[in-house]
């Protein structure tokens, strides 16, 4: 293949040119270095909620309208709104039903995509097509995406880029070609983006940016385009916002002041997010702020700056662009309040990476053209020099080799980081392969997490290495909750009536968990309180309604209070809900209605 030139010259196109090579060069080392993923189960850090919990919620393709009206993880009272990701849910459990193995084959589908999304959008961006092709290769094999892709809940960051780079894409060809069904398509997938995740708000800030560039320059014009691009955007905002506000979701009671505040508490996390960037070897699946060494971030930061400098891309618009790219979309994991979410994981970091990659490019082009500077002028000296000093020639020429030298070694230094990061990135896979294998990852990387010591403690079989689990948590905060709730279970099974009744007191505080109740009942009839138990029991159907044994315990309770007209009305309920009556109260003719 030849691409013509000036006169009768021809030039051939260098295989990273040819879009077929390249597409089939991503697709296979994304899934050389992801092929693991199909080996992995269950984590136990939501996965499960939203397959297996969520089981008869997915069956039903009339939840779709309903997953835009509630909450994430509870249909009333929640923080967090993700209409898209349970719709997703609803759909491939069609094809998967329960079976992890889909799920994760969907994931690493949903990160090829965004591979070769990223691909096109730096092309669009104009950016030289080598170039291009090794920042995409870092972003499919870098380290610190690996929990976007292995875990299954990590997709939602994949579908907001999946829709914010499609977006971005027809806005740049409707400016190109101002047809209306680009300018509908783009404003339906911002839509998709807005309802996947909050973070969306920002794509229309990094969209009118990228506009207003022209061949890396900035350059505004189309003032009619834009209007009605603006306006798009606008409605969409509008829609979304009217919908949310709608949804049944818990009302937020932290002001602005309590964002601004917590914005500058979590700062540092800039910082740190960057250092995983440029040096991603104190990864972990269960980050901690507190616990993240900063010099990395510095090392990188310095780095980075003086980079900038360096090459002089301060003065190419994508450089700034990369930076507030960067910043905009990890705004939401500096203001998220601690209440709401503690944890710093790497997942987040799927989008405003791309960012830090821009800034890169920048830099790469920016020095690849002043050592191509460089070798030019060397190479007019040393033909001046030549023609001056013909003795000269081989110092000459030894000067010449320095610009190829130069950029022989950059790419060998591409080489080694790629297969470095394709190393890292293999490997921390295997840290999703089950629960056990998660939250023993957890407690490693962080060990001050009483969270990740309870939850490894539920994976244990022996009640032993249960228990040890849980004292250890408890060592670390007493208050953790659903912590107590199982001290006090496992205290009950042992008979210590005493400890099992104090730490389920406790659990309490906390939380309200029905089985805790239920097991207060259990305390409660063991020490022959049963006006107490029968209270606990009234707590766990006002809870879970239709609870086979809380329902059963509760009638033969009343019984043995003698509290009939309470008999009459939970035999009523449990017929009401179709719960079985026990046959031994069926019978009796003082207790019909």
């Amino acid at each position: 293949m030849k691409k013509k030139t000036k006169g009768l010259k021809t030039q051939k196109v260098p295989w990273y040119g040819r879009r077929l090579y390249v597409y089939l060069l991503l697709i296979g080392v994304t899934v050389l270095v992801y092929f693991r993923v199909f080996t992995l189960g269950y984590t136990m850090l939501d996965d499960t909620i939203f397959i297996k919990e969520n089981q008869e919620y997915n069956k039903s393709w009339s939840n779709i309208p309903v997953s835009f009206q509630r909450g994430l993880f509870n249909p009333t009272g929640d923080s967090y709104y993700r209409p898209v990701f349970l719709v997703d849910f609803i759909i491939e459990s069609k094809f998967f039903g329960t079976s992890p193995a889909g799920y994760h084959f969907s994931n690493l589908l949903f990160h090829v995509l965004c591979v070769l999304l990223l691909y096109f959008f730096f092309l669009r961006l104009k950016i030289p097509d080598l170039t291009a092709l090794i920042l995409t290769l870092i972003f499919a094999v870098h380290p610190v995406l690996t929990q976007a892709v292995a875990w299954i809940p990590g997709r939602n960051d994949m579908l907001l880029m999946i829709f914010f780079l499609s977006g971005t894409l027809l806005a740049l060809k409707y400016r190109e070609t101002p047809k209306w069904q680009l300018l509908v398509a783009q404003f339906l997938i911002l839509l998709l983006a807005l309802f996947t995740k909050e973070t969306a708000v920002i794509i229309p800030i990094i969209i009118l940016a990228v506009l207003t560039m022209d061949n890396g320059q900035w350059k505004i014009d189309n003032g009619k385009l834009n209007f009605l691009l603006l306006l798009s955007w606008a409605l969409a905002l509008v829609i979304w916002f009217l919908v949310r506000s709608a949804a049944t979701l818990k009302p937020q009671d932290f002001t602005l002041t309590d964002l601004l505040v917590n914005g500058f508490n979590r700062a540092p996390v800039l910082i740190q997010y960057l250092g995983k960037i440029f040096f991603p070897f104190n990864l972990t699946v269960f980050p901690d702020i507190r616990l993240i060494a900063p010099w990395w971030g510095v090392a990188a930061l310095v780095l980075l700056i003086g980079l900038i400098i360096m090459s002089r891309s301060y003065a190419r618009p994508l450089t700034w662009i990369g930076l507030g790219w960067y910043i905009l979309f990890l705004i939401p994991v500096l203001v998220v309040p601690a209440s709401l979410n503690d944890q710093v994981f790497e997942h987040r970091l799927y989008l405003p990476i791309v960012g830090i990659l821009l800034v890169i490019g920048q830099v790469s082009i920016c020095l690849s053209s002043m050592i191509k500077d460089q070798g030019s002028r060397i190479k007019d000296q040393g033909s001046k020099t030549k023609d001056q000093n013909p003795s000269n020639s081989s110092s000459n020429s030894s000067s010449a080799l320095r610009p190829l030298f130069v950029q022989q070694v950059r790419q060998g230094v591409i080489v080694f980081v790629l297969l470095l990061f394709s190393g890292l990135t293999f490997y921390r896979i295997g840290c999703f392969k089950d629960p056990v294998t998660f939250w023993t990852a957890a407690v490693d990387g962080n060990p001050t997490s009483a969270y990740a010591r309870m939850m490894l403690g539920l994976r244990m079989t022996e009640p032993a290495q249960m228990k040890q689990r849980f004292e250890e948590a408890y060592r670390l905060n007493p208050n953790e909750k659903m912590l107590n709730y199982l001290i006090g279970k496992l205290a009950l099974d042992d008979n210590d009536i005493p400890r099992a009744e104090r730490h389920l007191k406790k659990e309490l505080e906390f939380s309200q968990i029905p089985d805790n109740y239920f097991n207060l009942a259990r305390v409660c009839f063991l020490k022959n309180i049963p006006d107490s138990a029968a209270f606990y029991l009234e707590q766990v159907i006002r809870l879970e309604p239709r609870h086979p044994q809380a329902n059963h315990n509760l009638l033969l309770l009343y019984l043995q209070l003698d509290r009939r007209d309470d008999a009459r009305r939970q035999i009523q309920a449990m017929r009401d809900k179709g719960l079985e009556i026990p046959p031994e109260v069926t019978g009796r003719a003082d207790l019909q209605p």
